[in-house]
């Protein structure tokens, strides 16, 4: 996705420039005959530069929002996502899938009163200044970083009976300094 690009610096190697505003996303899915039979292998990178969700001096009303939600991938500006996961047929009646996220993301530095100091490109709330950086370097400002691991089964018991069982674990770190761990598990049983 592109939306703001200047060629003329970016061919010169200047290609940090706040004003290009650029995201992308690659990645590759592996199956039968490549892995083992009812195995699907996908492996994905998405990158999203600073900036890429604002314009310069508008405020929100020209930012890829709604109602405050962001329109796009989950993902604020200034972020890479790694992600790897396996979808594996157990059985005709049980199904496993494992995912496992790695997301990195450059966010703003603010004051204890949610002020602004420095602007990284990070938020799609607040858009590039006069006064901020010429060249918005990808990951710089504050290093968020999330390790995401999810197992998720489907177990088919009966015909159109179904168990459910997703386990989440979340491992954040901000700055390499503060960091957590978020667990969560759910059983569901559905009825089709």
């Amino acid at each position: 996705m592109f939306d703001d690009i200047n060629f003329s610096p970016l061919f010169k190697g200047e290609w940090a420039l706040h004003n290009n505003r650029f995201a992308w996303q690659s990645g590759i899915s592996l199956a039968s005959p490549l892995i083992f039979e009812n195995m699907t292998l996908n492996f994905e990178y998405m990158q999203l530069r600073p900036y890429i969700f604002s314009h310069d001096g508008y405020g929100e009303s020209l930012t890829y929002t709604n109602n405050t939600y962001l329109l796009g991938p989950e993902l604020d500006p200034n972020s890479v996502l790694f992600s790897l996961s396996i979808d594996y047929d157990v059985s005709a009646t049980i199904n496993l899938k494992l995912f496992y996220d790695y997301l990195q993301h450059g966010n703003n530095e603010y004051d204890a009163s949610g002020n602004l100091i420095k602007n990284f490109g990070g938020s799609v709330f607040e858009y590039y200044r006069l006064n901020d950086p010429n060249f918005a370097y990808l990951l710089d400002g504050i290093r968020e970083t999330e390790n995401r691991f999810r197992l998720n089964m489907n177990w088919q018991i009966f015909n159109g009976i179904f168990f459910l069982f997703n386990f989440e674990h979340r491992h954040n770190s901000y700055d390499s300094q503060k960091s957590y761990n978020a667990y969560s598990t759910a059983l569901n049983l559905s009825l089709d």
